[in-house]
């Protein structure tokens, strides 16, 4: 039962208090596309219109809804792997044709998909569209697809997006009014009884709000996609909005970022409906993204060759000329070998040869074959160039033989200096009888670029992974407080209707598609995985025990290359590691599995017939190719030390008296009060929070990358009823008193997981420890000791906005109040125009500053002067940072803020700006409390 509870005589701070405090658990088609377009998710074409019995609440229409699916009759592994289709940008370049902008029109519908495996229904989604290529990087077109289309981003060069919001229909998805949430309407909360879902309340249903934030990407605050930036398809627009078009500079490190919706109090049905995808950000100055061409043109992966014979696949061979293999192709009448493209970084030579073995096995002795060179820049509209042709007779026999072929002075011309997308293509034309194995090796006259030692093209596999569950019509299940599944956590139907604070889908969804099957060659693959579900926590584990070797995470590669057999993923984060299916045998088929408990950590152990199962990977036959030997340093990340007090967090929920979860909320503050996390540009900080809940969260900071620093169990029972007797019960009126966790610590430091030890931007913070990180508020790329506080370093100014914001990314929680505003803030200086000061939420916050690590909120608009800094002028200065609830001189308080004061808690009585003369006891100003 949660209370309130006054102790008598001296409060110690470090003597806690034994109170004891009870948690009890318990659409059819876009019509503004053309009527041409193929709209498809993940290469599936999607038609028809959206009308399930999901898709009422327009006032009553359809009053029931299809029975749950039951996942037991899903077959798994049915369904091939989609490949992520990948926008296609219109290019600013230079006067030298350099790549110097790219922008994207991005449109947000609703559509139906091919979830389910084939002779299920489809599904009515939510998805990103716009012009794409698909997962191979070919036929453009437009595309819808859930997952959305990846963003391609370059380091340094700047992207521009412009977002259009086209859900004109109601939601099909159970908006809850009673929750503080976007409400384009400005409908009033709905009082009990309440009307079921559906068809829900109208005026809540539609419009659909919207706006995406760009998760994990430096950018200006009105770019990010904080919550109240959102935005209507009729024109509404949220107290906060700026623009829809955002502009994103690409400063951060490389790494796989990603994008979703963010619209206050409906995230979790948006992203729930499929509004999230990737942006990977790759750095042309980073030798682990450069895309060589030297396996190419030296012949050492079979796979950067595609033959124009399914039935003929090009092999290794020991014998070579250079390196440490070559190609082997068993060749019959014509076959042509064409390489995957590759960026060409100086002009052709004027001649090019190949290494070319002739196998002494000739059934025609007066036709011995010969080889074709046929080059392509289609970026320079270059196709199919045919450069020569060399004939076999007069050759060596079973030995190689250097091939020339001179290039046609029209194809150098065309080619110029560079291509970006370059490909050749070696035709090899034989008897149609012939016998023996042709070796091909060393392709000279092109300039050799080292390749990454990471694999790439089709061997780079970006998945996103949801947990959902359907109904037998195909529609996603999502179930209400009125009607939750049994043992729900967090459901209060006569305080929320709808909303609820826990729930866990029965299937995997893997880019789009139910337990999917990836055939897989005998390579080394590359995997970027982001766990998309809404509050889901995965640990993946493969089936034959094989290890992950983990070469990045949220923000970038790791320090080195690291191994662990179990990848520990919660909501948001992403992890990029490599498997190396080389070592198994043709038909080898091993299956990616989770075995993280549900809502950890009380939960219990997922189905391993179902949400236990994420997807199969199949072996096929081809020849094995090993992995290459990574460097033992991937990475140069900053060691980070703290300048600034550490900040204390709690995560808490509300409780009713008979124990039953209300909301979540961090520090005891809702999300609209007053702004109290006031970051200095430039510094560093370590964050604590202190996990009073028992359920395991993830936390996201915008804007910047931190570093996970330890965690440590403590007493967090006695913790939270001391916490609740300084402060009185949650939600409070009032700024949060901390207390220092450290007394209450009982268990030793755990550090850093391996999928964790790099840049992150969400942290796990687990039920019953304190999660310390560290954050610098200036770009993640600069290295150790770079950087003050108050120095800006980043390419944009962060500073006096309408803000960046951090909270609980389980998408129910941070819909129920788990979310809290942030403003970076800079340091005062003499002679700049302040204005009236202002850390609300909702609001374009202004006229704060740090001054020697101390904030301070302008209470006139003036312009400083020097040597009258803030703390010596009381009169145009308050003090605003009260991150331990000590009392001090120049903070303003009003009636009811809370202090400590020579081991007591003391309660203000009337409005006053603090000195000596009315500091606690004066009984004129203040209450004891405690």
């Amino acid at each position: 039962m949660a209370y309130e509870s006054y102790a008598r005589g001296p409060f110690a701070r470090r003597a806690p208090i034994a109170v004891l405090l009870a948690i009890v658990p318990a659409c059819g088609g876009d019509p503004n596309e053309p009527a041409n377009t193929r709209v498809a998710i993940a290469a599936v074409t999607a038609t028809g219109t959206s009308a399930t019995s999901t898709t009422s609440g327009t006032g009553g229409t359809t009053a029931t809804q299809a029975p749950k699916l039951d996942p037991n009759t899903i077959p798994k592994f049915q369904t091939q792997l989609q490949r992520l289709a990948t926008y296609v940008p219109a290019l600013t370049k230079d006067a030298h044709g350099n790549v110097v902008g790219k922008s994207y029109n991005v449109s947000v519908a609703q559509f139906m998909a091919q979830q389910l495996p084939a002779g299920f229904p489809q599904t009515t989604l939510f998805g990103y569209g716009g012009d794409t290529v698909d997962g191979f990087g070919q036929n453009e077109n437009f595309r819808r697809t859930s997952p959305g289309p990846k963003f391609e981003q370059t380091r340094g060069v700047t992207a521009t997006i412009s977002f259009s919001n086209q859900l004109t229909g109601p939601h099909p998805m159970p908006v809850d009014p009673t929750l503080d949430w976007a409400n384009p309407n400005n409908f009033p909360k709905p009082s009990p009884p309440f009307l079921s879902f559906p068809p829900g309340y109208p005026q809540a249903q539609s419009p659909i709000p919207h706006v995406t934030h760009t998760h994990g990407i430096e950018v200006l605050p009105q770019y990010d996609g904080t919550p109240d930036l959102w935005f209507t398809a009729n024109g509404i627009h949220g107290p906060e909005f700026v623009s829809t078009t955002y502009s994103q500079p690409s400063s951060n490190q490389s790494a796989a970022f990603w994008y979703h919706d963010h619209s206050f109090g409906v995230t979790r049905l948006d992203v729930g409906m499929g509004l999230s995808g990737y942006s990977i950000l790759r750095d042309p100055a980073n030798p682990l993204d450069q895309i060589g061409n030297a396996d190419t043109l030296h012949f050492e992966d079979p796979y950067v060759w595609i033959s124009s014979v399914a039935g003929i696949q090009p092999s290794l061979d020991s014998r070579h000329t250079e390196g440490s293999f070559s190609m082997a192709v068993a060749a019959k009448n014509f076959v042509s070998l064409k390489s995957r493209p590759f960026p060409l970084t100086q002009a052709l030579a004027s001649t090019l040869s190949v290494d070319f073995f002739v196998p002494s096995q000739q059934p025609n002795p007066y036709f011995y074959g010969q080889v074709q060179l046929v080059v392509d820049c289609p970026s320079k509209n270059v196709f199919s160039q045919f450069v020569g042709q060399v004939d076999f007779t007069g050759k060596p026999l079973n030995t190689f033989s250097r091939l020339s072929f001179p290039v046609p002075a029209n194809i150098s011309s065309a080619v110029g200096a560079s291509c970006a997308d370059f490909d050749i293509a070696v035709n090899i034309n034989v008897p149609s009888n012939a016998t023996g194995t042709y070796l091909v090796d060393n392709l000279l006259g092109i300039r050799p670029v080292a390749n990454t030692p990471l694999p790439t093209g089709e061997f780079e596999v970006p998945m996103i992974v949801q947990d959902r569950s359907y109904r037998t019509d195909g529609s996603i299940y999502y179930p209400t407080a009125q009607n939750p599944p049994p043992g729900t956590l967090g459901a209060t139907p006569d305080v929320h209707p709808y909303w609820i604070l826990s729930f866990d889908g029965d299937t995997q969804v893997v880019n789009g598609t139910v337990w999917p099957n990836m055939d897989v060659k005998r390579h080394a693959y590359r995997f970027r995985i982001l766990n998309s579900s809404n509050q889901r926590f995965d640990q993946f584990e493969l089936s034959n025990g094989a290890p992950f070797t983990v070469i990045g995470d949220d923000g970038g590669y790791l320090r080195t290359p690291m191994t662990t057999n179990a990848l520990l993923i919660g909501v948001t984060e992403r992890v990029d590691f490599i498997v190396d299916f080389s070592q198994y045998a043709p038909g080898t088929k091993i299956i990616m599995r989770n075995t993280e408990p549900l809502q950890p950590p009380f939960g219990g152990p997922p189905d391993p017939n179902n949400d236990g199962l994420v997807m199969q990977f199949t072996v096929q036959d081809g020849s094995p190719v090993r992995p290459k030997t990574l460097p033992s340093t991937l990475n140069s990340i900053a060691t980070l030390t703290a300048n600034r007090p550490t900040r204390l967090l709690v995560q808490n929920v509300q409780t009713d008296e008979a124990g039953n979860i209300l909301q979540a909320e961090l520090d005891g503050q809702l999300f609209h009060t007053l702004t109290t996390e006031l970051p200095t540009i430039g510094s560093t900080e370590d964050w604590m929070f202190i996990n009073t809940t028992p359920l395991t969260h993830n936390k996201h900071i915008h804007l910047i990358e931190f570093q996970v620093v330890e965690r440590t169990p403590f007493d967090d029972v006695r913790y939270l009823a001391d916490w609740k007797a300084v402060n009185g019960n949650p939600p409070f009126t009032h700024p949060t008193l901390k207390l220092d966790p450290t007394p209450y610590f009982n268990g030793p430091v755990e550090g850093p997981r391996p999928e964790e030890s790099g840049w992150k931007d969400t942290v796990r913070t687990p039920a019953h420890q304190v999660t310390r990180i560290r954050v610098r508020w200036n770009p993640q790329h600069l290295p150790t000791g770079a950087g003050s506080p108050g120095q800006n370093l980043f390419p944009f100014d962060p500073t006096d906005s309408v803000g960046y914001i951090w909270h609980c990314h389980l998408l129910e929680h941070e819909d129920n109040e788990m979310m809290r505003p942030m403003t970076v803030i800079p340091t005062w200086a003499a002679g700049v125009s302040y204005p009236v000061g202002f850390r609300g939420s909702p609001g374009v916050n202004k006229g704060l500053v740090d001054f020697n690590g101390v904030d301070y909120q302008a209470r006139v608009a003036h312009t400083s002067v020097a040597g009258q800094p803030p703390n010596t002028r009381p009169d145009l200065w308050e003090r605003i940072n009260n991150q331990n609830g000590d009392w001090a001189a120049q903070i303003i308080y009003q009636i009811g803020d809370r202090v400590f004061f020579g081991g007591h808690v003391y309660r203000a009585l009337q409005a006053h700006q603090a000195s000596t003369a009315n500091s606690p006891p004066n009984a004129a100003f203040w209450a004891l409390v405690l």
